[in-house]
């Protein structure tokens, strides 16, 4: 009988039994996200099934397609924290339904998309949008060495952690950079703090990510509000 075993989220699989203990992917959100849903551990598999979605965070907020292809609204915002939401997954041969898949965010994250700011700007919007700028560990959830904190690294792969460490590179998950910026199409750059001193976090298509002070408020990166429970609280 055909099962759910996991989710492909940015060319990474996470395994429901090895990688979930603290809970099920995602746990940050952000709007348009999309994953994957695998079936007995391969997604060509996912077609034996049919898939559908409950959810009490409002209609269309979510969707699942016949491909297992999890896409969240890009109107989806902070009120989806704490909401649940479970796919459902019946098996095309005998009409029963074989499996379902919590989900239920902790953090969200609203990014800007019209434009890339330095930080004073970038805060503005923030508080704005009733946000605040996200801990550095919200966004990249590693520990900062003075010495080498600024050098690109590989991202770590966890459920429950940093968005970089869910999400990977977030171009492949949904994620919108600013439409009018220097920033390149193959990385994602946005403001963070950690102890009062400005971050500009910094994820790539390896995935690699790194963190740059950003002291001088000079540099400009993408704001993003973030909303929720945080890992470095």
């Amino acid at each position: 009988m055909p099962k759910i075993t996991g989710v492909l989220v940015s060319h990474h699989v996470f395994d429901i039994k090895k990688d979930m203990a603290n809970g099920s992917f995602p746990k940050t959100l952000f709007p348009g996200a999309t994953f994957q849903m695998v079936v007995d551990n391969d997604v060509v598999n996912n077609n034996t099934l049919d898939w559908s979605v409950v959810t009490n965070a409002g209609d269309n907020s979510l969707t699942v397609n016949q491909d297992g292809v999890v896409s969240f609204s890009k109107d989806i915002d902070e009120s989806c924290i704490g909401k649940t939401f479970v796919i459902f997954a019946k098996d095309k041969a005998t009409g029963k339904f074989v499996s379902s898949y919590l989900i239920k965010p902790h953090r969200f994250f609203k990014p800007r998309t019209a434009t890339s700011d330095r930080f004073d700007n970038a805060l503005f919007w923030i508080e704005d949008k009733k946000g605040t700028v996200p801990a550095r560990r919200d966004i990249n959830n590693v520990h900062f060495d003075e010495l080498t904190g600024e050098m690109f690294h590989d991202v770590k792969r966890e459920v429950n952690s940093g968005l970089f460490q869910e999400w990977g590179f977030l171009l492949f998950s949904g994620w919108t950079n600013p439409v009018h910026s220097d920033i390149g199409s193959l990385e994602s750059e946005i403001f963070t703090l950690e102890n009062d001193r400005i971050f500009i976090s910094t994820v790539n298509s390896l995935p690699y990510s790194r963190d740059l002070h950003d002291d001088m408020d000079s540099q400009p990166a993408q704001a993003a509000a973030f909303y929720g429970e945080s890992v470095v609280s």
